[in-house]
């Protein structure tokens, strides 16, 4: 193995460390982006093209950062979102760097909103038997049929 190879290694090992430690701050920012780009059809080379206003083939934290600015973005936000985009923090990223931290984002991000939506339909039944124990208790009666049961719920 050469330097350049384990040079490699190790930026691939920082990048699945970073896809492990997505913070807050950085699944809203991801979010917003992934939501931009599958309302606008837009492809990840367009967005690339959008992000890199210096033209130069590197996409800056600067670029970036103004770019999630000017959506209304808060800096702690801009900051985690740099962390995860960049995880081998070295101040730019090419074409296969955003391409792979925006791969990583869609499956985290898109487990999330798996999870929220699983956890929302829990709070809704919980809401519902909740009731039902409401109503329960205000019947009082020391055992119920199976046809009150029904009503209940």
């Amino acid at each position: 193995i050469d330097a350049k190879e384990l040079e490699e290694a190790f930026r691939l090992v920082k990048r699945s460390a970073a896809a492990e430690a997505m913070e807050p701050g950085a699944i809203n920012c991801m979010k917003i982006l992934i939501s931009r780009i599958r309302k606008s059809g837009q492809k990840l080379d367009d967005l690339f093209l959008e992000l890199d206003r210096s033209g130069d083939g590197i996409v800056s934290h600067p670029e970036i950062a103004d770019w999630l600015s000017s959506f209304g973005v808060e800096i702690d936000d801009i900051n985690s979102t740099l962390r995860y985009l960049d995880p081998d923090n070295d101040g730019d990223m090419e074409t296969d760097e955003l391409a792979a931290a925006m791969r990583r984002a869609e499956v985290t991000v898109g487990r999330i909103e798996i999870e929220e939506k699983a956890r929302q339909e829990v709070m809704e039944k919980v809401a519902h038997a909740n009731k039902a124990v409401k109503k329960a208790a205000a019947m009082q009666p020391d055992s119920f049929t199976e046809d009150e049961i029904l009503t209940l719920v």
